[in-house]
């Protein structure tokens, strides 16, 4: 069989890249419509390669992308990233910054990444079937590679030990439900001096048991009030794109965080940035249609160079027309509004991420790191490292 005959048309039907894997090495010739800095997949290939134990197997990663991996011997065929749903170039901006990708490198996966089509999990598991039956001969069906016997019979187990597991509910009740009311109140309606005086005068919260592991069972507990939150701004008038980008955001730092003190810290400011952000719409009524599209537009793109001209095309005003009703409705002019959103965004950056202050300054386009640190400390007192570092020993 001409196998790189194969590949490279399945690399063309599909428009994903395909590459051979041979005795635990990449092969040079990789079959691609689209042109990477470097192959995502080198990212993920020890751990991805471990993992794949099955001749038909995905590869999930963190950020929401999967690879299909197919395995014969000594040999390995890998196709992908793939994504079941289309990302936004902002939003592949921030998954790539948060993912360690440099600030050099952003701009090329950016582009590869929105070239390449979307596939539902089915969609590619038969394609994987075909392949591998060409390649192998093996014939398998979805069943086969999604569903394992073993988890099922896990899952079974797991389920019998609970209802046989006698607890006390008078001794470990839940006491969540009235705190997570009065929480998701409080978000919605932008609260900000309700939640602290929420979090300094509750008494400690029991969400039942979710996990084993004490880190696992923190990590749970945020992914369920992330989504309940996530509802909640879209309840309050938060755009569903910014909310949802927003969840995605939080829930894949969430599974980076590998302390308590950590997963402390992140959902704190997970809830009070919900909150700022919903308050600043909910801030925004009071402003005609015009201006609040403004708003929203320095907003979103709050880590690009953006222009007064390009916010007054964004509304169809002039510049001047635009600066003078911004002015006249917000009290500020559009130029100190835009560098506000800008150091909002710097301090969210510095404390909800591992980003160096280097790396923050360029992706919120700042001239230089100095120049960064010099406008932050005369705004706020303090340079981003202390602020980062007072911010860390407030949450513990």
């Amino acid at each position: 069989m001409d196998l790189p005959y194969v590949l490279a048309n399945l690399a063309s039907l599909t428009g994903l890249p395909v590459r051979k894997r041979e005795d635990g090495y990449l092969l040079n010739t990789r079959y691609s419509v689209v042109s990477f800095p470097f192959d995502p997949f080198s990212l993920h290939m020890d751990k991805a390669m471990t993992d794949a134990s099955a001749s038909v197997s995905f590869f999930f990663t963190k950020d929401s992308f999967y690879y299909g991996i197919l395995k014969k011997g000594r040999e390995a065929i890998v196709i992908g990233p793939v994504s079941q749903v289309p990302y936004s170039p902002s939003r592949l901006r921030d998954v790539l910054f948060r993912s360690g990708v440099s600030n050099n490198d952003i701009p090329g996966f950016i582009q590869s990444f929105s070239a390449l089509p979307t596939y539902p999990l089915l969609a590619m598991g038969r394609i994987l079937l075909r392949v591998n039956y060409i390649w192998s001969g093996e014939k398998l069906t979805l069943s086969d590679v999604l569903i394992k016997e073993e988890n099922q019979n896990r899952i079974l187990d797991d389920l019998v030990k609970q209802k046989e597991e006698k607890v006390e509910k008078s001794v470990f009740p839940h006491n969540t439900y009235f705190r997570e009311r009065k929480l998701l109140s409080y978000i919605k309606d932008g609260d900000i001096a309700a939640l602290h005086r929420l979090f300094q005068s509750e008494r400690p919260v029991r969400a039942g048991t979710m996990a084993q592991s004490p880190i696992r069972q923190r990590k749970n507990t945020i992914i369920v009030t992330i989504s309940l939150v996530s509802r909640a701004c879209i309840e309050g008038g938060m755009g569903v794109e910014e909310a949802r980008s927003l969840s995605d955001s939080y829930l894949q730092q969430c599974e980076r965080r590998n302390s308590i003190p950590e997963l402390q810290n992140l959902n704190y400011h997970r809830i009070m940035d919900y909150a700022q952000k919903r308050g600043e719409i909910k801030g925004t009524d009071k402003y005609s249609a015009t201006i609040r599209k403004a708003i929203a537009f320095v907003q979103h793109n709050v880590n690009k160079k953006i222009t007064a001209r390009e916010v007054a095309e964004e509304v169809y005003l002039s510049p001047n027309r635009l600066e003078i009703r911004f002015k006249e409705e917000t009290g500020i002019t559009l130029h100190d509004f835009r560098r506000e959103k800008k150091r909002e965004e710097a301090k969210r950056l510095l404390l909800s991420t591992r980003q160096t202050i280097e790396e923050i300054s360029i992706y919120l386009c700042f001239s230089s790191p100095s120049y960064f640190q010099n406008v932050f400390k005369k705004e706020f007192g303090l340079t981003p490292r202390q602020f980062r570092e007072n911010g860390l020993k407030a949450a513990d």
